[in-house]
């Protein structure tokens, strides 16, 4: 169900996402509706960026639901930070505080993310969304 973000090719995926690149988001987005798990019912939370909000995670949500019909909702926001990954090559401690901005009513929410590594960002955004999150991520690192 998941891709090894060590394989070179997703590798590649995740880092031209994370570069915005069409073609990479476009190719995520495809992963995800060929694993089959999302419906018309289905809710996606796109995971915010470093920046304070979902930029390339809405991008691929946006592409799903309109082959689906889903539903986007775009609760989660942030203060801009540092990425987790440059917090923890800092060895920094990696500090997350996600804000919700809305509420979600629905059975099928699923948090949308290209990549997952110690779960730090899902464990985030579940607690505020009361663990009723499912994973949607392309790649594990």
């Amino acid at each position: 169900m998941f891709n090894k973000y060590y394989d070179k090719h997703v590798r590649e995926v995740c880092h031209g996402v994370k570069e915005r690149d069409p073609m990479a988001i476009k190719e995520m987005a495809q992963f995800f509706l060929n694993l089959e798990v999302i419906n018309k019912g289905s809710i996606l939370v796109p995971a915010p960026q470093h920046e304070g909000y979902a930029i390339y995670t809405k991008e691929i949500a946006e592409i799903i639901t309109d082959q689906v019909g889903c539903t986007i909702a775009d609760v989660l926001k942030s203060k801009p930070r540092k990425t987790l990954y440059e917090q923890k090559a800092n060895k920094e401690k990696a500090i997350l505080r996600f804000e919700l901005i809305s509420s979600v009513d629905g059975t099928e929410i699923y948090f949308l993310d290209n990549v997952i590594n110690t779960g730090t960002t899902f464990r985030e955004a579940n607690r505020l969304l009361q663990g009723r999150l499912k994973p949607l991520v392309y790649a594990i690192s």
